[in-house]
């Protein structure tokens, strides 16, 4: 390869890093924010109450059963952690639309009306 092989090469991957900063007739920024905070939030808390539980029941649950291969270990191991990482991940939905999505409410972001949100400085 040459050198303007190699400059044309690099070009095209940094056009596509580029931020996309813009909506595109989507949600506002701040709804968009705090989606990805509430998924995040979801996805986390599953990620290691999972774990915190899933560990344990799996060891407890190992000693009932005989599993005499590696192969039969890992194979129970992955049906019970299925199990309760599908639990926890309905467990933990359920909790942040109950109680940790906005309701909307007066007094939350994007819903009063203010004067500072309008771009209206003189109120």
């Amino acid at each position: 390869m040459t050198g303007d092989d190699e400059e044309g090469a690099s070009d095209a991957p940094a056009a596509a890093d580029e931020p996309r900063d813009e909506p595109s007739g989507g949600p506002s920024t701040r709804e968009a924010v705090e989606t990805d905070d509430l998924y995040a939030w979801v996805m986390q808390t599953t990620f290691v109450v999972t774990i915190l539980v899933g560990a344990p029941l799996v060891a407890i649950f190992s000693v009932l059963f005989d599993l005499t291969s590696w192969a039969a270990r890992a194979e129970f191991a992955v049906r019970i952690g299925a199990i309760v990482w599908f639990v926890t991940a309905i467990g933990v939905f359920v909790y942040a639309k109950k109680y940790r999505e906005p309701t909307g409410e007066a007094g939350e972001a994007g819903e009063t009306g203010d004067a500072t949100e309008t771009g209206d400085t003189s109120a």
